[in-house]
């Protein structure tokens, strides 16, 4: 993938797509499963790693969206206040971290 924006849709209709609880090879595009070199473009090469950037992004544009509101951060990203709060530790963004 050439930038974020691409990556994040790649991303998005991986998990749209996957059969299963976990997204497989076989769920994204034939030229990624053709061998793209995602580290070569700066991305991660692994796709937890992937996954992990897609998050932290999504949720600094939500936050953002937000006005650095957190409640309204997490009601934009369907999920608790208490998981982004979580989350927002786990990738050092949280104040103080």
């Amino acid at each position: 993938p050439g930038n974020v924006r691409e990556l994040e849709n790649i991303v998005e209709r991986a998990v749209l797509l996957s059969r299963g609880e976990v997204i497989g090879l076989g769920d994204l595009p034939l030229a990624v499963q053709e061998g793209a070199d995602l580290g070569a473009a700066g991305a991660p090469a692994s796709l937890p790693a992937l996954l992990e950037q897609v998050e932290r992004d999504k949720i600094l544009e939500a936050l953002r969206d937000a006005g650095g509101v957190q409640t309204r951060a997490a009601e934009r990203l369907g999920i608790s206040e208490r998981a982004l709060r979580y989350k927002l530790k786990k990738y050092g963004l949280a104040e103080g971290g």
